[in-house]
């Protein structure tokens, strides 16, 4: 089970961490398009800088961006998450949850990040997928700063 202290609101802008249910951080490696989940620490490769049109807090529901540290996008298509293109276009766009379905997002909430095609990223291992529209264990993130 993760989770961790409730604590301020996520801003647009901010740099975040996203910490899978298996106890290792989403890094985002420069030899590779698609994240893994193997890290035990937050540093540069781990580290996202979530977006959002206007700026301003996050709030549950809202629409997203998330930027690694290489100055790509994170996308899902079909199956699989990709960290690729400089752009935020539509495949970049992703609805950030939290598990109550409202109010702010906050460092050590457990939210779900569901893509365009409204599959939600899942971790198994190390492997980082959208495979399914749940919000089960598997797609259990808690946002950090």
């Amino acid at each position: 089970e993760i989770s961790g202290p409730k604590g301020k609101p996520i801003i647009a802008g901010d740099t975040i961490y996203l910490l899978a249910r298996t106890g290792k951080y989403l890094e985002y490696p420069e030899h590779r398009e698609d994240p893994r989940a193997r890290a035990v620490i937050k540093g540069t490769r781990q580290a996202l800088e979530i977006q959002k049109k206007g700026g301003g807090a996050i709030q549950s529901g809202d629409t997203i961006s998330l930027r690694c540290h290489l100055g790509v996008y994170l996308d899902f298509q079909g199956t699989a998450v990709r960290a690729r293109k400089s752009e935020a276009g539509e495949w970049q766009q992703i609805r950030i949850t939290n598990e109550d379905h409202e109010g702010s997002i906050r460092t050590g909430d457990v939210i779900f990040l569901r893509g365009h095609q409204d599959n939600v990223l899942d971790v198994e291992k190390e492997n980082v997928k959208c495979r399914w529209p749940d919000e089960g264990k598997w797609q259990r993130l808690v946002i950090e700063k």
